[in-house]
């Protein structure tokens, strides 16, 4: 078991237009759970954010910004790897085009 470290970068130093959720789904598949992630501070336009222990496997970092132009980039810095969309790796960015008004997207990795 391990804790899940998120860290959430803005690229004008808002916590307003943008939520992070983590992401896991019972052993049947069929119901998504919800990790709390525990605010653990802000720093230098870092937000970072910190689940409680959880077993390795598979989850899913969902990112959601409102405001056209708005830039966010998002990491996790516990041991982990990309499978979702292949051949990424942490940290990935976020930005919401200047002709609409908001965007999500969600990065499946393991642990």
């Amino acid at each position: 078991m391990t804790s899940i470290t998120v860290t959430v970068e803005d690229d004008d130093g808002s916590e307003v237009g943008w939520f992070v959720q983590l992401l896991s789904w019972a052993p049947n598949d069929v119901h998504l759970i919800v990790h709390d992630l525990k605010f653990v501070g802000e720093h230098d336009k870092k937000f970072h954010f910190s689940s409680a222990d959880l077993p390795s496997g598979e989850y899913g970092l969902r990112l959601a910004l409102q405001g056209p132009g708005r830039k966010v980039g998002a990491s996790v810095t516990s041991p982990s790897a990309i499978f979702y969309p292949a051949g990424k790796s942490w940290p990935l960015s976020l930005k919401v085009p200047t002709t609409t008004t908001q965007t999500s997207n969600t990065w499946f990795f393991r642990t």
